[in-house]
């Protein structure tokens, strides 16, 4: 709003669950006479695919007062995101391909997405658009097993994936005998966009080794566009064995076991 340096703000917003944050002074910032307030970042996302109110009060020095509401609704991460690999341009690693799916509400579920493999992934197989985040929802009641799963196992679906995901990024001829969820996202993290599992897993050598490998899916916004930023890393055998980025881009988020997907096309 075009308005003077003097004036003073009361904002509160509301978000779609009728939660309401007062904002202060300092969240705004005025330079000649307009006011800019930016609501939201990286660090303090949003909420996606939910509307925010923002109700204004505004008071000159001789306390003259405005007031108004205004709303605005934030967009979707849905889509198809890619890694291209510098390095790699022929094998099963030469792209990251994935669709980022909305959870219709009939579902049950406190994930607002599933990531699923994406036919144009360079591992691709047929018919294998498997879901990988999460292998197992179980805030839509699915129950992961209480004991470890057969690496040979190839039912319930989340069993393929698993193999599916393993196989993409273990880059040694070693396979797991057993495998079992040993941490699914909090629902904060799910909130927040930022969705962190874990898997053990047990590899038979000279007697049994066990393995923890901790992957994570992240949104965040980078120079206006929508990223993927996918982590995965290991203990012990998985730490030598997982595959790591070439050529990480750290402007954009990228780290050793830290690889970017940037959104290649929009669901509408």
């Amino acid at each position: 709003s075009d308005m003077g340096d003097d004036i003073k703000y009361t904002i509160a917003v509301t978000d779609s669950k009728g939660v309401i944050q007062q904002l202060s002074q300092d969240d705004i910032t005025t330079e000649n006479g307009t006011c800019t307030l930016v609501y939201g970042s990286n660090s303090s996302p949003l909420l996606s695919k939910s509307e925010y109110t923002f109700s204004v009060l505004a008071a000159t020095p001789a306390n003259v007062q405005f007031s108004g509401t205004v709303s605005a609704t934030t967009g979707s991460w849905a889509g198809a995101y890619r890694w291209v690999n510098p390095k790699d341009t022929t094998g099963v690693r030469a792209n990251f391909y994935v669709t980022v799916e909305e959870v219709p509400a009939s579902e049950g579920s406190s994930y607002p997405y599933y990531v699923r493999v994406n036919a144009k992934d360079a591992a691709y197989v047929t018919g294998g658009d498997y879901r990988i985040m999460p292998l197992i929802d179980t805030t839509a009641g699915e129950v992961i097993p209480s004991t470890p799963i057969p690496y040979l196992d190839t039912t319930p679906e989340y069993c393929l994936a698993y193999k599916w995901n393993a196989s993409k990024w273990n880059t040694t001829s070693m396979t797991p005998s057993e495998w079992q969820i040993t941490k699914v996202p909090t629902e904060a993290e799910i909130r927040s966009n930022n969705y962190t599992s874990e898997v053990t897993s047990w590899v038979k050598l000279i007697g049994t080794m066990k393995v923890v490998t901790t992957t994570t899916f992240v949104f965040k916004i980078y120079e206006g566009s929508p990223v993927l930023l996918f982590t995965n890393v290991g203990s012990g055998l998985a730490a030598m064995g997982i595959y790591t980025n070439p050529m990480p881009n750290g402007a954009i988020g990228e780290g050793t076991n830290t690889f970017a997907l940037k959104l290649v096309e929009e669901v509408r």
